[in-house]
């Protein structure tokens, strides 16, 4: 019994790269990084669909393990994209359930809805990929403690308003009456002195007297202040 021979035939699923994409110099100037996250886009590939392919940060960063932070996989999406290999066809956007959507891309190297590939890397113009790290936004804090650690003093702005200290602190006969009509002896003075149980008439007016009394200008009569009725 003669044994079959599958010359050429791989038992299994296989992700395909194809050579004429890995001689190319824009794939030779790719990071490692690069190259892994287009392998698992590759992955998701189909040849009879020609679909575009999708692949959220969140699970490439599970799928790569070592090395995977998010913040380089963005950048490996970037530097993918900078050197022609993927081209984003749909953006990033929030489903009908309220879930988040990542970006659809097209491979330049397959064909795409039916229609031949496109190759963009080809037409790289040999400038590499060089994105210039991002300051952190906040400088980290000194955590240090101990007596012989110096703080850092954090500078403060003044205040908007200045403050003022009022010029005369009391009140009484010598504080000047606050009326829209000026001041006189018609105005009944501001003061922070209780007036007690003294019953108010219509016509009065309040001004301090001899001996600590307040009294009617009215020629009613002196009325004590806290007098029991």
């Amino acid at each position: 019994m003669s044994r079959k021979r599958y010359k050429g035939k791989i038992s299994g699923p296989f992700v395909p790269l194809l050579k004429d994409t890995l001689k190319t110099p824009a794939w030779k100037a790719l990071s490692h990084g690069a190259r892994s996250l287009y392998v698992l886009l590759k992955w998701r590939y189909n040849n009879n669909l020609t679909n575009a392919v999708y692949l959220s940060t969140r699970d490439a960063e599970k799928e790569l393990g070592r090395g995977g932070e998010r913040r380089n996989v963005m950048r490996w999406f970037r530097e993918l994209e900078y050197y022609g290999f993927i081209v984003k066809v749909q953006l990033a956007h929030h489903g009908a359930n309220g879930h988040g959507k990542a970006p659809h891309w097209r491979l330049t190297d397959v064909k795409h809805l039916r229609k031949e590939p496109t190759r963009e890397f080809l037409r790289w113009d040999g400038r590499l990929f060089d994105e210039p790290k991002r300051a952190r936004r906040y400088p980290p804090k000194n955590r240090s403690r101990g007596v012989n650690v110096p703080s850092t003093p954090v500078p403060t702005s003044p205040p908007l308003v200045p403050k003022r200290k009022a010029q005369n602190g009391t009140s009484g006969g010598n504080v000047p009456s606050i009326s829209a009509n000026g001041t006189g002896t018609h105005v009944p003075s501001i003061t922070s002195q209780p007036l007690g149980g003294a019953a108010m008439r219509p016509g009065w007016h309040l001004a301090p007297a001899a001996g600590g009394l307040w009294g009617d200008h009215s020629n009613n009569g002196l009325a004590a202040a806290g007098s029991s009725r």
